[in-house]
């Protein structure tokens, strides 16, 4: 079936399952609930002389901390060492809490061949060599597209054995079977996400302890079964960039346990996409306020000859430019001013092992690299394990408004050489455990918040539904936004332009609970030359979501970072429950036509003849010879139906019917859907 363009908007004498309402409609603000207050930062400090040598009898009054330039007042400075907490301020050593100080180690293997799997296992199991107490547990996972779980925390080397040789020799689709599997068992431990009694997760850990059960058993359940769960939203927020949300993933939900936890990260290298850069400083960031530490391994082993050049020759610069901007004197760097004067950014691009020391240095980690033997590096992986000073203080902030606060610690002493973490974004939480908060989202919640919404450039956003599911009805999000409506910067020197854009879509049931979100951060960058031609295009963000009969409301709100400003839209919507009969979805106006079949995915509801349809919110198309105005639009039969469906289409101008056809419809496809254009 070829595109067949239609010049006139059509009206189709077929009911919709789901309608968007008219932008003026009366809506009630239920803007996201943000909750701020007072919060202690627990930093671990690792202190050694400079033989490498662990520095045992530091004082409180030895350490000077400062938060975004500020010195801070320390609540409790301590040595943990081994299994005992030895109170700085005096006193006998006392045991740890077994819920408070229990130390997690995540080993992660990511995507790799043959020969790194060898090496990653030879070293995994060395970790497990290692003298460490009985309060360390280790957990095992697997990335490959997505982050599955090998192994729960334990402290059983013999399981955690098994676990290292079967994530280093199996398939991918065995691990995501077997996370599957792990994750059904947690929900046997602690619950569903909400009980028969309306109990969320967290009220029924924080029940358990009067109940026989050991709390830290079921917290570190809790935690992996909350992984797993942020790894599912992460897939469909961000698909292809497994890794950093994968990660994400583990740093943010080992927050609730304040011991220090360390994600031993095997793997090839990793490079960071642009348009992964905040979600890349994010990372390090919940890291970093969640009290984890990362140990990337590269497991390509001992590098040389080209293959190691440009990080021989340009790590150390890179790094020190990014600690220069992340970390300079003076105040609070903004998201933007990190994001623009990174003098590292080309060098984290030019290897892939850059940005692992880049993990490494901001979150008081240690890379382990360019070696085939990593038994020096391991041990000293067990030392910091074991042997850290303890720091509390109340950094007593104010307004979480995104900002990148950074972190200085002095010791009164000559010798010493300190390992800690390097900053964190101030950011809020959202009520209600929502997902993760990245720091472009800040400003762009508090839009949603203002009455009247805010609107200084002009974008479009819709929700269009498509295939009636078992559990709901399929919808998707739109948000078209005309790339000249943006703030161009050009750099002359370099001949480029840049521009940067970000994105956040909340879908709320009728309650103004979150129910779905969706963030996007597009940097864009590129020749001088090209800047006019990008100016004139479209920028579509697209997304899909599936929901119950009912009315939504979609937010939506963007961030024009050059410009400094905000732009907010909110429309209701509807998904009707599937009636019985033919079922039509959204009209959608065609934009363009990708022809090609990897463009569209087997479930994709804009796929058409083997390609995929991109939709636009405007029907403004520049009147001129071979250009007209097609529109997009499934018909999904009732298979209790013999007869095949038929179509009418009524061409209409300023309200009058000025013709009418109908047009012949295909056979059903194999997923017994009628696509047409």
């Amino acid at each position: 079936m070829s595109l067949t363009p239609i010049s006139a908007l059509c009206a189709v004498t077929l009911c919709l399952g789901a309608a968007v309402l008219p932008a003026q409609t009366p809506l009630p603000s239920n803007a996201p609930s943000i909750k701020a207050g007072a919060e202690e930062v627990l930093l671990d400090v690792i202190v050694r002389d400079k033989k490498g040598r662990p520095m045992k009898d530091l004082q409180a009054a030895d350490f000077d901390v400062s938060d975004n330039g500020v010195k801070q007042k320390l609540l409790s400075v301590r040595l943990v060492e081994g299994v005992e907490a030895i109170s700085k301020s005096g006193g006998a050593p006392t045991k740890l809490d077994p819920l408070r100080q229990i130390r997690l180690v995540s080993l992660v293997f990511d995507k790799l061949d043959l020969e790194a799997r060898r090496v990653s296992r030879t070293a995994a199991l060395d970790i497990l060599k290692q003298d460490l107490g009985q309060n360390v547990y280790y957990s095992v996972w697997v990335i490959d597209q997505r982050l599955s779980a090998v192994q729960q925390f334990t402290n059983d080397r013999e399981l955690l054995r098994k676990a290292i040789e079967h994530a280093t020799s199996g398939a991918y689709t065995e691990y995501a079977s077997q996370s599957a599997a792990i994750k059904k068992n947690l929900e046997n431990q602690i619950g569903q996400p909400t009980n028969a009694s309306g109990q969320s997760l967290s009220d029924q850990v924080n029940n358990i302890a009067s109940q026989g059960f050991d709390p830290s058993q079921r917290m570190m359940a809790q935690i992996m079964y909350r992984i797993l769960s942020f790894d599912e939203q992460a897939i469909t927020m961000q698909a292809g960039r497994s890794s950093i949300f994968a990660l994400l993933g583990l740093a943010r939900e080992q927050a609730p346990l304040p011991g220090r936890k360390t994600i031993v990260y095997l793997n090839e290298g990793l490079v960071i996409p642009i348009s992964m850069d905040e979600a890349f400083r994010s990372l390090l960031s919940t890291a970093n306020r969640s009290n984890v530490s990362f140990y990337p391994i590269d497991a390509r082993g001992l590098l040389v000859g080209a293959q190691n050049t440009n990080s021989v020759n340009g790590l150390s610069d890179a790094l020190a430019s990014s600690a220069r901007t992340t970390q300079r004197d003076g105040g609070a760097v903004d998201v933007s001013e990190v994001k623009s004067e990174d003098t590292a950014q080309a060098s984290m691009r030019a290897n892939a092992q850059n940005a692992l020391a880049t993990m490494a240095e901001s979150t008081g980690g240690k890379l382990v690299a360019n070696t085939n033997d990593f038994r020096a590096p391991l041990r000293q992986l067990a030392e910091d394990i074991n042997t850290y000073y303890e720091i509390t203080y109340n950094p007593a902030i104010q307004n979480y408004d995104g900002q990148y606060r950074k972190i200085a610690v002095k010791v009164d002493r000559s010798d010493a050489r300190l390992q800690t973490r390097d900053g964190y974004f101030a950011l809020p939480t959202l009520e209600g455990g929502n997902p993760v908060l990245f720091a472009w989202e800040v400003p762009l919640l508090k839009s949603l918040s203002a009455n009247p919404l805010p609107r200084t450039f002009d974008y479009h956003a819709g929700a269009m539904h498509f295939q009636p599911m078992p559990d709901g009805v399929r919808c998707s999000l739109v948000v078209e936004v005309p790339i000249g409506n943006l703030t161009f910067t050009d750099n002359k020197d370099a001949k480029t332009y840049g521009a940067h854009l970000s994105l956040l879509a909340l879908v709320k049931n009728q309650q103004g609970a979150i129910i779905q979100k969706f963030t996007k951060d597009l940097p864009l960058h590129g020749a001088a030359e090209q800047e006019d031609a990008v100016k004139k295009g479209h920028f579509i963000y697209q997304d899909f979501f599936t929901v119950p009969p009912g009315r939504y409301t979609l937010e939506t709100a963007l961030l024009d970072h050059a410009g400094e400003k905000v732009s907010a839209k909110r429309v209701s919507f509807l998904a009707r429950a599937t009636p019985s009969g033919v079922n039509l979805s959204s009209l959608a106006f065609v934009r363009s036509f990708d022809k090609r079949p990897a463009a569209a995915d087997a479930d994709e509801a804009l796929r058409f003849e083997g390609g995929k349809i991109t939709p636009t919110l405007t029907a403004d198309v520049p009147a001129r010879p071979g250009v007209a105005l097609s529109v997009y639009f499934v018909v999904y039969p009732d298979k209790n139906i013999a007869a095949p469906p038929e179509l009418t289409l009524q061409y209409m101008t300023d309200g009058q019917l000025v013709g009418q056809a109908q047009p012949a419809l295909p056979a059903p496809d194999a997923a017994g859907r009628i696509a047409y254009v």
